[in-house]
C-alpha cells in the first residue's frame, strides 16, 4: 500500500461527502500497516519503559562549546540561546549535532515550497525560509532531528518518522513542534494561524502525561515510541493510528463538517479514561478555547474513527 498515495488523496477526499464505507477501509488498511511498521521496531518489551539516554560528560562540554561559543549562522544565534535557556541541557545534544553545519536560506519562491513559508530539510541540514516569523518553528525540527539516522535513508524529526516509501506523525510533530514554538519563543500565544488544530491536539495530549517535561524529552530525542506509550496506557493502539493519521491530514488539509473539533473530542475521551479531575478540566479548558478562537461549535456526536474501534 503506497501511503503517500493515500494521503495525497486525502485532500481531494475532503473536498465532498466522502463515502464512509470506503474511508473506513482506507483507514483500517493504514492503521495495519504502521502498527505491523512500528511493532517491529519496538526493542523494549515493555512500550511503557523505553529509555531516553542521559548525556555524557563529553557530550556535555560539546553542547556548551556549540550553544555559546561556535560560529553558526547568526539568524540562529537567538532561537538558539533562548531554548539553551528554556529546556533541559539534556535536550540539546541533537541541536548542538545539527548547528555545527547547518544551512540556512531565504527563498522567496514559494511555488518551489508547495506555498510552505519555511521548510526543514533534514537529510541535508538545510533550512529554507521565506518569512522570519517561520524560523523557530523549522529551528525547532532542526533541534530534534537525529543526525545518525537521518543519513541512513530515513526522515526522524520529533514525533515523525519517514524513508521515501512511508511517513506517519507528521501531525503529531506539527502540532507539537508550533505549540513548543509559541511556548518558548512566543509567551504561550497559541493562536497561531499554523497547524492550529494540530496545535490544540498536541496540547491535549500533553495531558497523557503525568509530567509535561517527558513529552519534550521524548520530542527533542526523536522518540516517536514515547507517544504511544502514553496513549495506550488509556487508549488502543489501533485508536492511536488512527487519530496519528487524522491528524496527518488536518495538517495538510482544511477540517470539513467539524471534522476538527471531533477530533479533539476523541482526544478528550482518551483523557476521560484517566479518572484524572485535573486533567479532564485542563482538557475542557482547552477545547472550550480552541471553540472560541476559532468559531467552531462541539456537536452533540462524539466522532469514531472506525465502526470497530470505539469509545469505552
Amino acid at each position: 500500500m503506497n501511503i503517500f498515495k493515500l494521503a495525497k488523496s486525502f485532500k481531494a477526499f475532503l473536498e465532498y461527502d466522502r463515502d464512509l464505507q470506503i474511508y473506513y477501509d482506507e483507514l483500517r488498511d493504514y492503521c495495519e500497516y504502521i502498527n505491523d511498521f512500528v511493532m517491529k521496531r519496538i526493542n523494549c518489551s515493555d512500550l511503557n519503559e523505553i529509555p531516553i539516554p542521559q548525556i555524557t560528560e563529553k557530550e556535555a562540554i560539546f553542547i556548551k562549546q556549540t550553544f555559546l561559543n561556535y560560529p553558526y549562522p547568526k539568524k540562529l544565534k537567538n532561537l538558539a540561546l533562548k531554548l539553551y535557556a528554556s529546556t533541559d541541557f539534556n535536550n540539546l545534544l541533537f541541536c548542538a549535532n545539527n548547528l555545527r553545519n547547518v544551512q540556512v536560506r531565504r527563498d522567496f519562491d514559494l511555488d518551489r515550497l508547495n506555498e510552505m513559508v519555511g521548510t526543514y530539510d533534514s537529510k541535508n541540514n538545510l533550512i529554507v525560509y521565506n518569512d522570519f516569523e517561520s524560523l523557530p518553528h523549522e529551528f525547532l525540527h532542526l533541534a530534534s532531528a537525529p543526525v545518525t539516522l537521518n543519513q541512513q535513508n530515513a526522515d526522524f524529526s520529533g514525533f515523525r518518522y519517514g524513508t521515501n516509501d512511508f511517513s506517519f506523525g507528521k501531525g503529531i510533530n506539527e502540532g507539537y513542534t508550533e505549540m513548543l514554538t509559541r511556548r518558548i519563543f512566543f509567551d504561550e500565544n497559541y493562536n497561531t494561524p499554523s497547524y492550529l488544530t494540530n496545535v490544540y491536539a498536541a496540547r491535549l495530549f500533553e495531558l497523557l502525561y503525568d509530567d509535561v517535561k517527558d513529552m519534550e524529552s521524548d520530542y527533542f530525542h526523536a522518540n516517536y515510541q514515547g507517544p504511544i506509550a502514553h496513549f495506550i496506557k488509556y487508549g488502543l493502539i489501533e485508536e492511536f493510528f488512527e487519530l496519528s493519521k487524522h491528524l496527518d491530514f488536518l495538517a495538510v488539509a482544511t477540517a470539513k463538517d467539524g471534522e476538527d473539533i471531533e477530533t479533539l473530542k476523541f482526544i478528550k475521551q482518551i483523557i476521560l479514561r484517566t479518572e484524572d479531575s485535573k486533567k479532564i478540566s485542563d482538557a475542557e479548558d482547552i477545547i472550550d478555547e480552541y471553540c472560541e478562537n476559532t468559531g467552531s461549535r462541539p456537536h452533540n456526536r462524539i466522532f469514531s474513527f472506525t465502526k470497530k474501534h470505539h469509545f469505552r
